[in-house]
C-alpha cells in the first residue's frame, strides 16, 4: 500500500486514508500487505524489492495505488512525495513508474493480478509541461492481470469530501459487501456505484484479462460454477490516450492467503503423535482446471471431471506425512524397506492404514482418520484455485516436492522442502497418501459437503499427491490415484486427519 498525500506541490487529502482503510481491509481477508505512506524517491526501489520478495508462484498479488500520476509519451509514472519537477524529464526519475510494477507482477508466475489506480486528478505540474492532458494512458497489462483505473482516459477523478476519495470509498463498500462473489462482479458494482455518486461525472475503467475466480474470501460454490475456472473473464477498454496526464498516489501490494486459525500453530495429542495443523473451513472447486494428468488413458477420460463446488468444514490435517518412528510408536512394526525415523513410513495398504488410525485414536481420545478426496484437495490449494499452486515448472516444484526429477529413486526425510500456504509439507510428491474414499472414476454425483465417498468400487481406494517416482503432472491439486486396499508398495504412504 502507498498513499501518497505530502506533496511538495499540490498536497492531496485523501491518498494516506485511502491507503490505511485499504490494508485494513485487505488484512481482514488474509492478504499480506506492504504499506509505505509518502513514498519518496529513496524509498521506490526498496520497496519494489519487497514487494517482489514476496511474490510466490500461485499466488494472487494486488497492488492499489492512490496519489498524482503523470503521463509522459505514453508511460504513466507516480511521482514520489518529495519529487522536485519542473519539466517532463525530471519525471521518470522521481517517479514510480507503472511499468516497473508490471515488470514485477509478470515475473512473478503469480497466478492472478489485480491493479487498482485512483491516480487520475489533474495534473499538478501541467504549467511547465509541452502538453497538459487529463487523464491516464492505457497501460499494457501482463497475462492474467486485471487494472481498475479511477476514471476514464482523458478524464480526472474526485478526492472526495470525506475521508476516501469516491473511487476508494465506492471499492471498500463493495469489497466489504462481496459476499464471496467474483472479483469480475465487484468491479462491475464499483462502476454502477461510482457514477450514481458522482451523477456521471466520473466512470472507472478496466484493462487486462484474467482466468480463473477470485473472491475476498472463499468463493461460494454456486458462483464459481456459474463461473468456469477455465473462462477467461475479459473486461478491456479500448480507448487511447498518449498525453501527459495526472493522477493520485496510492500503490498496495498484497499477496492472497486465506486467514488460518490458530496462526498455522501446530500440536500434538501424545509425545509420539503426528503434528497437527488446524485447517479452514471453506468452499472451492473440487476437479481438474485442466492439466495433464496421469493415470488416465485419454484426455476425455480424466477422473477428476466434472468439476464442482465443494464445501469443507473446518478439520485438523497432519503437517507432515506419518513418519516411520511415528507409526512404530503405534503399531510395534515398520513396513518400510529403508527404515530411517524420519522418512514417511511407506509400503502400507490401506486396509493397514485403517488399523493405525483407529489405534491412534484409542491412545489419543480423539478421532483420528484418513483424509477423504475434498478434505485432502482443498487442503492441498491452500487456498488458491490453480492445480499447481507452486507454479508449472520444475524448478518451481523442486522447491516443494520430491519426485522423479530431483528425488533420487527414493523418499526423503519430512519436512526439507518449503511447505503450502496452509503450512502442509510435502503434500506433493515423497509418499502417495491415501484417502477414505471409495474409487470412483469420475465425479459424478461426488459429495458436494467434503465427506468421504462411500459408495462406488470400495475394494480400492483413492490416493494424492504422487511420490518420489512420480512424474512432474502427477503433482498437481487434483491428479488421483487408486489401489486395491489390500496392495502395499514402496512410495504409498499416509498422512491423517482429525475432527476438531
Amino acid at each position: 500500500m502507498i498513499g501518497n498525500s505530502e506533496y511538495k506541490v499540490s498536497p492531496l487529502k485523501n491518498p494516506v486514508n485511502d491507503s490505511r482503510d485499504m490494508a485494513n481491509s485487505l488484512r481482514e481477508y488474509g492478504f499480506s500487505v506492504i504499506e509505505r505512506n509518502n513514498l519518496t524517491v529513496k524509498q521506490i526501489g526498496s520497496t519494489l524489492r519487497e514487494f517482489r520478495s514476496k511474490l510466490t508462484p500461485g499466488s494472487v498479488a494486488l497492488v492499489f495505488y492512490a496519489g498524482h500520476g503523470i503521463q509522459i509519451k505514453g508511460e504513466n509514472y507516480l511521482p514520489a512525495v518529495d519529487a522536485d519537477i519542473v519539466s517532463e524529464e525530471d519525471v521518470p526519475n522521481q517517479s514510480l513508474s507503472t511499468r516497473q510494477i508490471m515488470d514485477v507482477l509478470a515475473d512473478a508466475k503469480s497466478r492472478m493480478n489485480l491493479v487498482f489506480l485512483d491516480a487520475c486528478r489533474d495534473n499538478p505540474f501541467a504549467r511547465s509541461f509541452r502538453s497538459s492532458s487529463r487523464g491516464l494512458g492505457r497501460e499494457s497489462a501482463p497475462s492474467g492481470t486485471l487494472i481498475s483505473f479511477a476514471t476514464r482516459p482523458g478524464s480526472t477523478a474526485a478526492d472526495g469530501d470525506g475521508r476516501n476519495g469516491l473511487y476508494t470509498s465506492v471499492l471498500l463498500q463493495q469489497i466489504k459487501n462481496s459476499d464471496h462473489q467474483p472479483i469480475e462482479q465487484i468491479l462491475k458494482r464499483l462502476v454502477t456505484g461510482v457514477k450514481t455518486a458522482s451523477k456521471g461525472q466520473q466512470e472507472p475503467w478496466m484493462e487486462g484479462s484474467i482466468e480463473g475466480d477470485f473472491c475476498f474470501g472463499m468463493c461460494n460454490a454456486g458462483t464459481a460454477m456459474n463461473s468456469p475456472q477455465n473462462s477467461p473473464a475479459n473486461l478491456t477498454n479500448t480507448q487511447t490516450n498518449t498525453q501527459t496526464n495526472t493522477q493520485t498516489n496510492t500503490m498496495a501490494a498484497s499477496i492472497y492467503q486465506p486467514k488460518l486459525p490458530n496462526e498455522r500453530q501446530s500440536f500434538k495429542d501424545c509425545k509420539d503423535c503426528p503434528e497437527m495443523l488446524q485447517i479452514p473451513a471453506g468452499i472451492f472447486q473440487m476437479g481438474d482446471r485442466g492439466s495433464p494428468l496421469s493415470y488416465s488413458s485419454a484426455p476425455t477420460d480424466r477422473h477428476a471431471l466434472p468439476q464442482h463446488g465443494v464445501s469443507v468444514s473446518s478439520f485438523l490435517m497432519g503437517k507432515y506425512e506419518v513418519t516411520q518412528e511415528q507409526w512404530q510408536a503405534v503399531m510395534g512394526n515398520l513396513p518400510s524397506k529403508t527404515q530411517i525415523s524420519a522418512l514417511p513410513v511407506e509400503n502400507i495398504s490401506w486396509d493397514e492404514s485403517q488399523e493405525f488410525v483407529k489405534k491412534l485414536s484409542q491412545k489419543t481420545g480423539k478421532r483420528y482418520r484418513l483424509p477423504t478426496e475434498a478434505e485432502w484437495e482443498y487442503a492441498a490449494r491452500g487456498g488458491n484455485e490453480n492445480d499447481y499452486p507452486f507454479g508449472p515448472s520444475q524448478n518451481e516444484f523442486g522447491q516443494y516436492a520430491w519426485f522423479k526429477g530431483n528425488s533420487d529413486n527414493k523418499s526423503h526425510p519430512v519436512g526439507e522442502k518449503l511447505p503450502n500456504n496452509f503450512g502442509l509439507y510435502d503434500i506433493f510428491g515423497n509418499v502417495w497418501e491415501w484417502t477414505q474414499d471409495c474409487w470412483n472414476p469420475n465425479y459424478v454425483r461426488a459429495p458436494t459437503d467434503g465427506s468421504a465417498w462411500t459408495t462406488g468400487d470400495c475394494s480400492r481406494r483413492g490416493m494424492r499427491g504422487g511420490s518420489w517416482y512420480s512424474i512432474q503432472p502427477d503433482l498437481n491439486a487434483s491428479g488421483r490415484n487408486w489401489d486395491a486396499t489390500s496392495v502395499k508398495f514402496p512410495g504409498f504412504g499416509i498422512r491423517v486427519a482429525r475432527d476438531n
